[in-house]
């Protein structure tokens, strides 16, 4: 393993170095960018060969890897096995065969860990990075740098001057619903009820097509003038739509699990695990597509530590609703909350 060497370029080349260095492989052809990085350069080894080449996804929400086939997964599983929710695809691009690894919620979160041993970083430094590089570095360069001891609230300054403070009653949100081959589904867009920064929750009503169709999972026809009240919760495991008739009648509910959702300015985004949890109004719950996320599974797209999570999630959600009740989203007195109560 420590004959390997890994070129890497991209947002995620200190953090990759900082980890394979850990586990003895080379990195061959520092950016100029990874070589002023004191601390991580004097660790830097000279490597014989290329062995693999990592480098950004064109949206930046993970990396692509090419190399030789035994080398090249190699570095996967070892990313795959630092990282419990990255999601991992094969692509053929003009012939050549890549590893296109996405990075969810908490690979982001590990890997900012990482960057921090080697150089000032602010929470959720690669998210924020996606949406405005110039932005983070400045902050981490004029800021951070010399008041390491504020990093949280220069965090969190950083993160509602490009996210939260957009955020305000009546802005339309897009909710990007990445499936596990990688295809992305927009749902309907969701226009901001309520937000609270403080707890870092969004409540969302969304217009529903009518008539022709079944809500999932709940086998109940649309209709004319439907919507949904959704709720979401950045860095949640699941998050809820409950749906009602135009007149207010509740339809029921519905529990989408998947990778902590991620908060980006003008949309939602997280990668869907399949499994789901439905309730009809004042019934049992029910969690659906179970298979599916197993063949997931079987395919490789995710290991079997995300499994167990979505797994649990799951099981958790319809147990508390199955026991007391539908859930509600509370708002009032400047808080929003979910909260469980009786039917």
């Amino acid at each position: 393993m420590s004959k390997i060497a890994v070129k890497i370029r991209g947002i995620y080349s200190t953090a990759l170095s900082r980890l394979f260095l850990y586990h003895r492989f080379s990195v061959a052809s520092p950016s100029p960018f990874t070589v002023n990085r004191s601390d991580l350069y004097e660790k830097l080894p000279q490597s014989d060969r290329l062995a693999v080449e990592i480098v950004d996804r064109e949206d930046r929400q993970g990396i692509m890897v090419t190399g030789g086939f035994d080398e090249r997964y190699i570095v996967v599983d070892l990313i795959r096995n630092s990282f419990m929710d990255v999601i991992c695809r094969t692509v053929t691009d003009n012939g050549i065969d890549r590893i296109e690894l996405e990075f969810p919620y908490l690979t982001k979160t590990s890997l900012d860990g990482l960057r921090r041993v080697v150089v000032p970083t602010v929470n959720h430094h690669h998210r924020l990075r996606i949406i405005n590089f110039r932005e983070v570095d400045r902050t981490e360069r004029e800021h951070l740098a010399d008041h390491p001891e504020k990093q949280d609230e220069i965090s969190r300054h950083l993160s509602e001057r490009l996210i939260w403070n957009i955020y305000e009653r009546g802005k339309c949100l897009k909710i990007e619903h990445v499936k596990m081959n990688g295809t992305v589904i927009f749902l309907s867009e969701g226009e901001i009820v309520e937000c609270n920064r403080a707890e870092r929750t969004l409540l969302l009503r969304r217009s529903r097509a009518g008539g022709g169709s079944t809500y999932d999972g709940l086998n109940i026809p649309k209709q004319q003038g439907d919507y949904a009240m959704t709720t979401v919760r950045e860095g949640d495991f699941s998050y809820h739509h409950r749906y009602f008739r135009h007149d207010g009648e509740a339809v029921g509910s519905y529990f989408n699990i998947n990778t902590p959702i991620e908060c980006y300015p003008d949309k939602l985004r997280y990668v869907d695990l399949e499994v789901d949890v439905v309730r009809w109004p004042g019934g049992a719950a029910k969690i659906i597509d179970e298979d599916i996320l197993d063949r997931h599974v079987r395919r490789g797209f995710l290991g079997t530590e995300l499994q167990k999570k979505a797994q649990r999630t799951a099981r958790e959600l319809c147990a508390a609703l199955s026991k007391s009740g539908i859930g509600k989203w509370k708002v009032g007195n400047g808080k929003s909350k979910f909260v469980i109560r009786e039917p």
